[in-house]
């Protein structure tokens, strides 16, 4: 198991310390998500644009180009899954400029590295220009957004390294290729297991557990919660983006929880997982949220150290959301 990090590629960006604190984590109700337009348009109006969304972006902009106030517009509309959290696992290819050069900064189109390269929670794409997270936020599969970020919302040291002055900043094409899912989405399975915990769940999906008085189960306990309409996974190959919450049944204490921690997990098949997430996940689908009740002795069996912790003196439960699945190199 692994924590997301920021793993977009910022090649010449990186030596230009992009690594500043990332923006507060948010959401955004699909069905009233609009965001807000800024700026006058000036800028973005001088700004051209050609070639095929997620594939390749050819700008072309007029140097140097003054930028005081940010500004964002929307190319081409997607239509796919909505981005509505700062913390939802997406890919972005983009392409970033000096204003007063015309200079690139920075581009991952045409990167091809590794399994899931270039997936990563919105909050850390662009830690030192929270602006472009903030742009991109609502955006849909397959939109194209050009933004004019001033250098006043830059980290200094991203502004020096750049050579921007006062009334510089960054011109940003960002196409949305790829967005997973916020949290579980699909229809609420009836459970009538009696002495088991339920799950309530905020607006943003984030689950609270309920745990009940009396003796855990003596065996490994699963319920599927919600059952996701998406792909069935293959829990023994596929790389899982998850986010989960674990409770210790005797001191109803949240010990560990990728929510918390504001990054979702990427489960890899067949590696190290939190004890009875491998057999939970059997023969799940892409949108479910599963709860696993891990008994006492099973709990001490597995060690608790490294990629993940859990107490080892009592029973533990689980609930699990499965967001997507990485793509294979």
């Amino acid at each position: 198991m692994r924590k997301f990090t920021a793993v977009v590629s910022l090649t010449a960006l990186a030596a230009l310390g992009l690594a500043g604190c990332a923006p507060a984590p948010g959401t955004a109700s699909s069905a009233g998500c609009t965001p807000a337009s800024t700026g006058s348009g000036d800028i973005l109006r001088a700004v051209s644009v050609t070639g095929d969304v997620g594939k390749d972006a050819k700008v072309k902009a007029p140097a140097p180009m003054q930028v005081t106030t940010p500004e964002r517009d929307q190319l081409v509309e997607g239509t796919g899954r909505q981005i509505t959290s700062t913390e939802q696992v997406v890919k972005v290819e983009y392409t970033l400029m000096s204003s007063a050069t015309g200079a690139v900064l920075g581009s991952t189109f045409g990167s091809t590295s590794g399994q899931g390269a270039g997936y990563a929670p919105l909050s850390s794409l662009f830690q030192s220009v929270p602006p472009l997270a903030t742009d991109l936020m609502c955006a849909r599969e397959g939109a194209r957004i050009v933004a004019a970020v001033p250098v006043s919302a830059l980290d200094p040291s991203v502004a020096q390294g750049a050579g921007l002055n006062k009334s510089d900043g960054i011109i940003a094409v960002m196409d949305v290729v790829s967005a997973m899912l916020p949290s579980a989405e699909g229809s609420l399975v009836f459970n009538s297991a009696n002495r088991l915990p339920s799950v309530v769940r905020a607006p943003d999906g984030r689950p609270g557990v309920i745990v009940p008085d009396g003796s855990a189960p003596t065996t490994l306990t699963t319920q599927t919660l919600i059952a996701g309409d998406g792909a069935k996974i293959d829990e023994k190959k596929d790389t899982l983006v998850v986010q989960y919450t674990g409770v210790g049944w005797t001191d109803k204490t949240v010990f560990d929880s990728t929510w918390e921690n504001k990054s979702p997990a990427a489960l890899k098949g067949g590696a190290e997982m939190p004890p009875g997430f491998a057999d939970a996940l059997k023969g799940a689908t892409v949108g479910s949220q599963i709860m696993v009740v891990v008994p006492k002795s099973e709990a001490a069996a597995k060690s608790s150290s490294g990629t993940y912790q859990h107490p080892t003196d009592q029973a533990l439960v689980y609930v699990i959301d499965v967001l997507g699945v990485l793509p294979q190199s």
